[in-house]
């Protein structure tokens, strides 16, 4: 049977109370969405018993945990996440995220913060439909803590390097990032809220993975689709970070 249950009540306090009572949880959260991106949001948890899996690439270690026991599988989160699925049936659904450094044939740095990768089996699901309006975000938050706005100097130097190749056509589109850290008494799910009250996206989301050793919050707003597969099987994708127009010709 289906986890999935539909809810028509405000996500907001089911989301405080889901955080505050479930370790391992999230949001999908749909509140700032447009015609284009739907208004849905989907939250889930897990209960004790239940399977989530964490990278660690530093280590090249993927631990499943599950009932307070933490064991690793494997080195190869891919092929850790593809044997659960198999042992699983048709109804399981897994939520959770692949950083850049899970794969290892990519030049990406473990994070020194975060698990590379979470996925959580997640028996409970609720699924809220969002008014047409975007309103009902809390009113009158505070600020969150700023972080530094003066990027790093090899930024600058990278910044000028992917414009040569973007201007160059060797690439349509880069994600040139650098770390900020700031410090907040908020806890995560409250900070997340804040967020949410000051930018609305129509890509946001929250997700919860407080185990220890392998504790892991990520809090998401983007107005930037990155990938839609329609029923159909169509990949359709709206890249917007350092794109630049095509030329007139093919050339």
């Amino acid at each position: 049977m289906s986890p999935w249950l539909r809810e028509e009540a405000d996500p907001v306090p089911y989301f405080r109370d889901v955080a505050a009572a479930y370790p391992r949880c999230f949001w999908l959260d749909g509140g700032g969405a447009r015609e284009w991106s739907g208004r849905r949001s989907l939250i889930g948890w897990l209960d004790p018993d239940d399977v989530s899996l964490t990278y660690s690439a530093a280590r090249r270690e993927v631990v499943r945990h599950a009932a307070g026991v933490a064991e690793v599988v494997g080195d190869d989160v891919f092929a850790a996440l593809e044997a659960e699925m198999a042992l699983g049936s048709p109804d399981d659904h897994w939520f959770g995220y692949f950083g850049y450094a899970a794969r290892p044939d990519l030049p990406a740095p473990a994070d020194p913060l975060l698990p590379d990768a979470v996925w959580m089996r997640a028996p409970h699901v609720r699924l809220f439909d969002h008014p047409a309006a975007t309103g009902g975000f809390e009113t009158g938050a505070a600020r969150l803590p700023q972080p530094p706005r003066s990027p790093p100097p090899t930024y600058a130097a990278a910044f000028e390097r992917v414009q040569e190749h973007l201007h160059a056509g060797n690439s349509y589109e880069v994600n040139l990032t650098y770390r900020a850290e700031t410090t907040a008494d908020l806890d995560p799910a409250a900070a997340y809220l804040r967020l949410r009250a000051l930018n609305p996206a129509p890509y946001a989301g929250f997700l919860q993975h407080d185990v220890p050793g392998h504790r892991g919050w990520l809090l998401s707003s983007s107005p930037e689709r990155y990938a839609l597969v329609t029923a159909d099987r169509v990949l359709e994708t709206k890249p917007i970070k350092g794109t630049t127009p095509r030329g007139r010709t093919a050339e």
